[in-house]
């Protein structure tokens, strides 16, 4: 029998991340210690790691491909199949050693840990020792995010004293310590400094969640740092994947497409705060796969209070819940009452006590609708280093109107898109919907950066395995 293309693709990949993890596991040690450096050949002798260094990118780069190939054909296989009656999932026979599945299941999770707590663990470390050491007023040694770890701890502190965090200007705070922070090179840009010291550019969850595990740290430990309680999400993300397939193979694959992910790894590592939207739109694909809609609306509902880019999804989940499952009164109107109030308990109390503020920080801003706005990038992805480049805007922080091009591209889009998602409801035209609305609207916002690109790369991955062939996975669904 000819093998399917999951058969062959799935191990490739399989080998090429844990080949990747391998190395990039010994190359945070390798950072750990002065004796770890010496032992890999980093300083004196013969560069004995460093000699295997040249192919971690190339490994990347198959990874990258190997991904490509199988999102696409997963994709072609649904497409092919709703124009035909034969939608039922292929499957694999058991090989001999399927008994060692466990093996190499606990062998791809500890490759996991390692992966992404080491560097986020060492970056802790010298912030903890180095950074916030008595009398250290120096910029930040560490990689330690303004926005995503210092600005958001900041913003905690000022709830528990009954602060409203809009309302604050970070100026004279250790976020202006942070490398993100610098002035020396915000003034070579033309600011006088990081704008998003005047402004918190999240949304209320991202900094009320965490206020439980941030108290309760600082009780037994004496300490905190923001990036813990995203560590836990990055590990949620890549559990909430894994549930949409199988046991087996299948499962294994979304656990390293998703884990040790370029997209996520090296941003985690800072402290950006995306993975925590991630970890509930993997959340959120799970509530969907398992039609339980009420669930969902909150899961929607506390993505929307987090970060604005799950604001994408709303339209098209109504769509959704009014077109599929049982129909009745309770999951139509019970999930998008979920939706409203769980957003609604976040963000409510902030805007009634400043409105002004509240929407200063977290839609003009990213807007450049204010007087310390988000800044143009000549290294965006999308439409704003073409605006630079070609001079139609004079500087960075020019109020060039972009919102304009995306609503104009954007809107058009949703309306397309949620068309085609009455026509076909599913929970794959859902999350497919969702990833191109979320792509348009970054690619013509001020600064598309490389880590944004996750949300949509992963809303697509989703889309892919909610549909019916998943191609993947050996056993029915547990």
């Amino acid at each position: 029998m000819k093998p399917c293309h999951h058969q062959v693709v799935a191990p490739l990949v399989e080998l090429a991340v844990v080949l990747l993890l391998g190395f990039e596991i010994l190359r945070q040690v390798a950072d750990l210690t002065p004796l770890a450096r010496h032992f890999f050949g980093f300083e004196g002798g013969p560069p004995a790691f460093a000699m295997a260094d040249p192919l971690y990118p190339m490994l990347r780069g198959i990874l990258a491909l190997l991904l490509l190939i199988y999102v696409i054909r997963v994709a072609i296989g649904h497409f092919r199949s709703s124009r035909t009656d034969a939608a039922a999932p292929s499957s694999e026979e058991p090989g001999p050693d399927a008994g060692k599945d466990w093996l190499l299941t606990l062998v791809i999770w500890i490759l996991i840990v390692l992966a992404t707590v080491t560097p986020a663990a060492r970056d802790m470390f010298d912030r903890a020792m180095v950074d916030q050491a008595p009398g250290n007023q120096q910029l930040f040694r560490s990689r330690t995010h303004d926005g995503g770890v210092l600005q958001t701890e900041l913003a905690m502190e000022a709830v528990v004293a009954g602060r409203n965090p809009y309302d604050l200007d970070y100026g004279d705070t250790v976020m202006a310590r942070a490398r993100d922070s610098d002035p020396t090179g915000w003034r070579r840009l033309g600011f006088a400094r990081n704008p998003a010291l005047a402004h918190v550019p999240y949304l209320p969850a991202m900094f009320l969640l965490p206020l439980g595990p941030k108290w309760l740290s600082e009780r037994l430990f004496d300490w905190y740092d923001q990036r813990v309680f995203y560590l836990v999400a990055a590990f949620l993300f890549v559990w909430f994947s894994g549930r949409l397939v199988a046991p087996g193979r299948g499962r294994r694959l979304v656990w390293l497409l998703t884990g040790p992910s370029p997209l996520v790894l090296p941003f985690l590592r800072i402290g950006r705060n995306d993975i925590l939207l991630l970890s509930m739109l993997a959340a959120l694909a799970w509530a969907v796969r398992r039609d339980r809609a009420v669930l969902a609306g909150g899961i929607l509902g506390l993505a929307c209070a987090t970060k604005q880019f799950a604001w994408a999804m709303v339209p098209f989940f109504a769509i959704w819940v009014f077109l599929t499952g049982d129909r009745s009164s309770r999951r139509r109107y019970g999930s998008l009452a979920a939706l409203l109030v769980v957003m609604a308990a976040f963000c409510l109390p902030f805007f009634l006590d400043s409105p002004r503020s509240f929407l200063d920080d977290i839609l003009l801003f990213n807007l450049g609708m204010t007087e310390e706005a988000f800044p143009l990038r000549p290294d965006s992805l999308g439409i704003a280093s073409v605006v630079l480049g070609a001079g139609w805007a004079r500087s960075l922080r020019a109020p060039f109107p972009l919102w304009i091009f995306q609503l104009v591209v954007t809107l058009p889009l949703v309306l397309l898109m949620g068309w085609r998602l009455v026509r076909h409801p599913t929970g794959t035209g859902l999350f497919l919907a969702g990833a191109v609305t979320v792509f348009c609207g970054l690619f013509f916002s001020r600064f598309f950066d490389f880590s944004y690109m996750a949300i949509p790369f992963y809303l697509l991955l989703f889309a892919a395995l909610l549909a019916p062939p998943l191609g993947v996975g050996q056993e029915p669904m547990k």
